[in-house]
Protein backbone atom coordinates (compact mmCIF):
# COMPACT_ATOMS: atom_id res chain seq x y z
CA UNK A 1 0.00 0.00 0.00
CA UNK A 2 2.94 2.33 0.71
CA UNK A 3 4.66 2.03 -2.63
CA UNK A 4 1.04 2.79 -4.21
CA UNK A 5 0.85 6.44 -2.43
CA UNK A 6 4.50 7.15 -3.11
CA UNK A 7 3.91 6.26 -7.14
CA UNK A 8 0.58 8.96 -6.47
CA UNK A 9 2.39 11.56 -4.51
CA UNK A 10 3.13 14.01 -7.27
CA UNK A 11 -0.58 13.80 -8.41
CA UNK A 12 -1.78 13.92 -5.03
CA UNK A 13 0.68 16.92 -4.36
CA UNK A 14 -1.01 18.69 -7.49
CA UNK A 15 -4.42 18.58 -6.51
CA UNK A 16 -3.43 19.59 -3.13
CA UNK A 17 -1.17 22.66 -3.78
CA UNK A 18 -3.99 23.65 -6.37
CA UNK A 19 -2.20 23.28 -9.33
CA UNK A 20 -4.64 21.81 -11.20
CA UNK A 21 -7.92 23.30 -10.39
CA UNK A 22 -10.69 20.90 -11.37
CA UNK A 23 -13.84 20.37 -10.11
CA UNK A 24 -14.83 16.76 -10.33
CA UNK A 25 -11.86 14.34 -9.69
CA UNK A 26 -12.97 10.26 -9.40
CA UNK A 27 -10.54 7.24 -8.97
CA UNK A 28 -11.39 3.81 -10.38
CA UNK A 29 -12.30 1.27 -8.02
CA UNK A 30 -9.64 -0.77 -8.61
CA UNK A 31 -7.97 -1.95 -5.90
CA UNK A 32 -4.66 -0.61 -5.60
CA UNK A 33 -2.82 -4.35 -5.07
CA UNK A 34 -4.16 -5.12 -8.74
CA UNK A 35 -2.23 -2.84 -10.35
CA UNK A 36 -2.56 0.86 -11.98
CA UNK A 37 -5.61 3.11 -11.60
CA UNK A 38 -7.61 5.23 -14.28
CA UNK A 39 -7.75 8.83 -13.17
CA UNK A 40 -10.39 11.83 -14.79
CA UNK A 41 -10.78 15.04 -13.83
CA UNK A 42 -13.38 17.16 -14.96
CA UNK A 43 -12.16 21.05 -14.44
CA UNK A 44 -16.23 22.54 -15.60
CA UNK A 45 -18.74 22.53 -14.82
CA UNK A 46 -18.78 22.90 -11.33
CA UNK A 47 -21.07 21.13 -9.36
CA UNK A 48 -24.57 23.18 -8.97
CA UNK A 49 -23.60 25.19 -11.59
CA UNK A 50 -26.45 26.64 -14.33
CA UNK A 51 -25.55 25.91 -17.76
CA UNK A 52 -27.06 27.07 -20.92
CA UNK A 53 -28.49 25.53 -23.93
CA UNK A 54 -26.57 25.58 -26.97
CA UNK A 55 -22.95 24.95 -26.85
CA UNK A 56 -20.22 25.00 -24.14
CA UNK A 57 -16.49 23.91 -24.05
CA UNK A 58 -15.67 21.07 -21.12
CA UNK A 59 -12.23 20.08 -20.16
CA UNK A 60 -10.41 18.16 -18.18
CA UNK A 61 -7.16 15.40 -17.73
CA UNK A 62 -8.04 11.55 -18.05
CA UNK A 63 -5.07 9.36 -17.54
CA UNK A 64 -4.46 5.35 -17.24
CA UNK A 65 -0.99 4.86 -15.00
CA UNK A 66 -0.88 1.51 -16.40
CA UNK A 67 0.17 3.32 -20.04
CA UNK A 68 3.59 3.21 -20.96
CA UNK A 69 3.36 4.88 -23.84
CA UNK A 70 1.20 8.66 -23.01
CA UNK A 71 -1.78 8.69 -20.93
CA UNK A 72 -3.68 5.68 -22.30
CA UNK A 73 -7.40 6.88 -22.81
CA UNK A 74 -9.09 5.77 -25.86
CA UNK A 75 -11.93 8.19 -25.56
CA UNK A 76 -13.83 10.59 -23.42
CA UNK A 77 -17.41 10.91 -23.93
CA UNK A 78 -20.05 13.29 -22.43
CA UNK A 79 -24.04 12.50 -21.69
CA UNK A 80 -26.82 14.50 -20.48
CA UNK A 81 -27.58 12.07 -17.78
CA UNK A 82 -26.25 8.72 -17.33
CA UNK A 83 -26.34 6.81 -20.45
CA UNK A 84 -27.45 3.69 -19.55
CA UNK A 85 -30.39 5.16 -18.20
CA UNK A 86 -31.29 6.89 -21.57
CA UNK A 87 -28.60 9.95 -20.83
CA UNK A 88 -28.19 11.95 -24.36
CA UNK A 89 -24.54 12.21 -25.81
CA UNK A 90 -23.69 15.71 -26.15
CA UNK A 91 -19.94 15.75 -26.73
CA UNK A 92 -16.46 13.77 -27.78
CA UNK A 93 -13.56 14.83 -26.50
CA UNK A 94 -10.30 16.03 -28.60
CA UNK A 95 -7.80 14.04 -26.60
CA UNK A 96 -4.64 15.70 -25.70
CA UNK A 97 -5.82 19.26 -25.87
CA UNK A 98 -3.67 21.74 -25.89
CA UNK A 99 -4.84 24.15 -23.94
CA UNK A 100 -5.16 21.30 -21.02
CA UNK A 101 -1.45 20.49 -20.21
CA UNK A 102 -1.37 19.47 -16.45
CA UNK A 103 2.04 20.64 -14.82
CA UNK A 104 3.07 17.09 -14.08
CA UNK A 105 5.19 16.47 -17.39
CA UNK A 106 4.78 12.54 -16.80
CA UNK A 107 1.01 13.36 -17.78
CA UNK A 108 1.70 15.63 -20.97
CA UNK A 109 -1.25 14.66 -23.55
CA UNK A 110 -3.26 13.75 -20.70
CA UNK A 111 -5.79 16.95 -21.25
CA UNK A 112 -8.51 16.77 -22.76
CA UNK A 113 -11.78 19.41 -24.41
CA UNK A 114 -15.18 18.84 -25.34
CA UNK A 115 -17.80 21.04 -27.04
CA UNK A 116 -20.70 19.80 -25.64
CA UNK A 117 -24.08 20.88 -27.75
CA UNK A 118 -27.39 20.88 -24.74
CA UNK A 119 -30.52 20.74 -26.96
CA UNK A 120 -33.19 23.05 -26.20
CA UNK A 121 -35.47 20.65 -24.97
CA UNK A 122 -33.79 19.45 -22.09
CA UNK A 123 -33.94 22.12 -19.52
CA UNK A 124 -34.29 21.50 -16.02
CA UNK A 125 -31.80 19.95 -13.19
CA UNK A 126 -29.73 17.84 -15.13
CA UNK A 127 -26.14 15.28 -14.59
CA UNK A 128 -23.34 15.77 -16.91
CA UNK A 129 -21.45 12.37 -16.92
CA UNK A 130 -18.22 12.26 -17.85
CA UNK A 131 -17.02 8.83 -19.40
CA UNK A 132 -13.39 7.77 -19.95
CA UNK A 133 -12.09 4.70 -21.52
CA UNK A 134 -8.81 3.21 -20.61
CA UNK A 135 -7.23 1.92 -23.70
CA UNK A 136 -4.91 0.20 -21.92
CA UNK A 137 -7.40 -1.80 -19.22
CA UNK A 138 -10.28 -1.17 -20.88
CA UNK A 139 -11.30 0.20 -17.50
CA UNK A 140 -13.53 2.94 -17.80
CA UNK A 141 -14.37 5.57 -15.41
CA UNK A 142 -17.12 8.00 -14.86
CA UNK A 143 -17.77 11.37 -12.92
CA UNK A 144 -21.16 12.89 -12.81
CA UNK A 145 -21.65 16.20 -12.63
CA UNK A 146 -25.56 17.69 -11.43
CA UNK A 147 -26.26 20.99 -13.04
CA UNK A 148 -29.40 23.45 -13.99
CA UNK A 149 -29.76 23.48 -17.82
CA UNK A 150 -31.34 26.51 -18.53
CA UNK A 151 -32.62 28.33 -21.83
Amino acid sequence: MRTVWLRRLPLVLALLLGLWGGTALAQSDTDASDGPTLYLDVGNPSPGDAVHVGAFTVQGIAFDSASEDGPGIDHVDIFLDDRDAGGTLVGRAELGAAAMHPDDPSLAGAGWIARVVIPTKLTGAHSLFVYALSGVTGEEMTVAIPVQVMR
